[in-house]
């Protein structure tokens, strides 16, 4: 790691000092001078096999010495779980401490330091990353994720025959509504115009809700939200900008939030449809808690899913 090169003067010294502590103590078990090998065939090279193990476990004390003395710095630490930030991972306190021995105030203050430079959110348990900078729906739009295209294979096969519809607005909600199927007999209730217009290349019945359009390509305000209300829909389809345990469903636009949820309470059945870089995010508005979503389309691993699934959610692999 980076933060290790920039204390170098603390460890490498160490490191080198294990190196040949495992050199010597491999020389001492291994050359011919040592063990010859009709020894090492009648297996009375034991003994020299035991000083060697005895030269790994103490090389590997070292340098595990060498490591936790650079965990000692504050400035170290939060370097390496900037980096993990930077994945686009969550921080967990507690198995960070785990992971890396120190304690979980420790971790915890780190996080705090972090947080009050303006790098990391903090919630409880641990830390997320600060959300990057979205790309306009127009940049999105013209080149689709490619990771969309089986999430909403999976989500068209849900859909009931003559069913009233909410689809959401952006990306996945236009290759969901471009691939309705041809018998679909029910209405598609929609407020972006672009999911609307790949709804009726299909020759399905569309109603375009209407408002001011936000940088999503989504109608919203008040009219809009209104105008959702008066609909009651047998299933709604959710896009996500972030889906978190312990916030739910999330936003970046309010407006487009407050549209969102409305389009959910009017429904009979909500289904969100995320691909697993939305499940490690958090946006700035929450739209609905767990406990409000009935299924989750995503293609992320299994194991990622036991806090959706111990919420009472759904969830359907694509």
């Amino acid at each position: 790691m980076e933060s290790m090169l920039e204390n170098a003067e603390r460890w490498i010294p160490l490191f080198q000092t294990g190196l040949a502590t495992f050199s010597h103590y491999y020389a001492a078990a291994f050359t011919e001078e040592a063990v010859s090998g009709e020894e090492r065939r009648s297996g009375s090279g034991t003994m020299y096999e035991c000083i060697y193990m005895q030269g790994l476990a103490e090389t590997c004390n070292i340098w595990q010495y060498s490591i936790m003395l650079d965990l000692n710095n504050p400035q170290t630490r939060q370097k390496a779980l900037r980096e993990r930030l930077d994945g686009g991972s969550p921080l967990i306190a507690v198995a960070l401490a785990e992971e890396l021995g120190i304690s979980v105030d420790t971790v915890r203050r780190d996080l705090i330091a972090l947080e009050q430079r303006g790098l990391v959110r903090r919630i409880r348990g641990g830390a997320l990353p600060l959300t990057r900078p979205t790309p306009t729906y127009a940049q999105r739009a013209v080149i689709p994720d490619p990771n969309i295209i089986p999430l909403a294979e999976r989500a068209v096969l849900m859909l009931p025959e003559s069913a009233t519809v909410f689809l959401d607005a952006g990306t996945t909600m236009n290759a969901i509504a471009a691939r309705l199927p041809e018998d679909f007999s029910g209405l598609i209730v929609t407020p972006a115009p672009s999911v609307a217009l790949a709804a009726l290349n299909r020759g399905v019945r569309v109603h375009l809700i209407g408002g001011t359009l936000s940088n999503g390509a989504m109608a919203t305000g008040g009219f809009a939200e209104r105008a959702v209300a008066d609909f009651a829909a047998d299933m709604c389809f959710l896009g996500a900008c972030g889906l978190w345990p312990d916030f739910g469903l999330s936003a970046e636009d309010a407006l487009e939030s407050g549209v969102k949820r409305v389009m959910a309470l009017a429904s009979t059945r909500v289904v969100v449809v995320a691909s697993s870089v939305k499940l490690e995010r958090r946006g700035r508005h929450r739209v609905l808690d767990l406990d409000e979503i009935d299924v989750l389309i995503t293609d992320a691993l299994s194991e990622d899913l036991t806090s959706f699934r111990n919420a009472g959610v759904e969830v359907l692999s694509a």
